[in-house]
């Protein structure tokens, strides 16, 4: 039984090697016979990508101001987006 083992092991190894030995043989082969192709010279240069996205931004917090008076909005103190402070005068009428 032992005696089989090894024999079927050293055949295995045997024919693993012959085709290790093969394959060797045509890829330099196939080296050998390649074609000549054209060569570029690569350099580096500064590219700027533009990206876009679809999103929509909210505040932390919203809040509905309603005027204490009726009237017409003659001058705006304080811009779309800035942050105020609880009593900050944000138009005049």
């Amino acid at each position: 039984m032992m005696n089989r083992r090894t024999w079927i092991a050293g055949i295995t190894a045997t024919t693993l090697l012959a085709a290790s030995l093969t394959a060797c043989k045509q890829e330099q082969q196939g080296e050998e016979t390649g074609q000549a192709l054209p060569i570029m010279v690569v350099s580096s240069q500064p590219i700027e990508f533009e990206e876009s996205y679809s999103a929509s931004i909210r505040g932390r917090q919203d809040v509905d101001i309603i005027p204490q008076v009726s009237g017409r909005i003659i001058r705006l103190c304080v811009k779309e987006g800035e942050q105020v402070k609880t009593g900050q005068v944000l138009a005049v009428i």
